[in-house]
């Protein structure tokens, strides 16, 4: 399965939400994740080869669920306007002991990237409203494929930017690179 993804910082989410209630974007829940990205080093260092293992705890804020999932983040392939990647993900019955079976075996919990994240549906695409901890706002579009061909889709994401007034200010990092990011330069500017 292929991610096309666009990840866009504002200011302000509830102006987002009501041009996707306009546009009569479905909403789909929302959400409290809680994402936790493992170090799988020794046996492999992620970070070097552009690819995630992240667990995700699900808290559905409405109706009061939850889930976990486990995904594979493959490396991201070079674009300028979007992040695409291969992902794999499965379901769990529980990320709290998965997270306890990777501890178990001697890896580590690389970053915790915590966010609340309200999602709409509009066509193929998927719209999420993050809050994210540490970091701040932002408006992901998502279209994903089962295909590896992928056309026609730069379009429609612009035309969908414009329709919801979003800046045009797209960033390729994923939040877990923001937030490594972030922390490296809280880090350094203590040095």
């Amino acid at each position: 399965m292929k991610e096309f993804e666009i990840k866009i910082p504002v200011n302000d989410l509830e102006h987002v939400e009501k041009n996707l209630r306009r546009l009569g974007a479905i909403f789909i829940g929302f959400y409290e994740e809680q994402d936790y990205y493992l170090d799988m080093r020794p046996c492999i260092d992620l970070m070097l080869i552009d690819s995630a293992l992240r667990i995700r705890l699900t808290k559905d804020l409405i109706n009061g669920g939850v889930a976990s999932e486990l995904t594979f983040k493959g490396p991201k392939e070079r674009h300028e306007f979007a992040k695409i990647r291969k992902e794999i993900t499965v379901t769990i019955d529980s990320g709290e002991k998965m997270l306890d079976i990777f501890k178990s075996l001697g890896f580590n919990i690389a970053a915790v990237v915590l966010k609340k994240r309200k999602i709409f549906r509009h066509n193929n695409y998927r719209i999420y409203l993050d809050d994210v901890e540490s970091l701040g706002k932002f408006v992901e579009i998502e279209f994903v494929s089962e295909n590896e061909k992928i056309s026609g889709i730069e379009e429609e994401l612009t035309d969908l930017v414009n329709i919801l007034d979003l800046p045009k200010v797209f960033i390729s990092k994923s939040y877990l690179e923001l937030l490594l990011e972030k922390k490296l330069q809280i880090f350094t500017s203590k040095s």
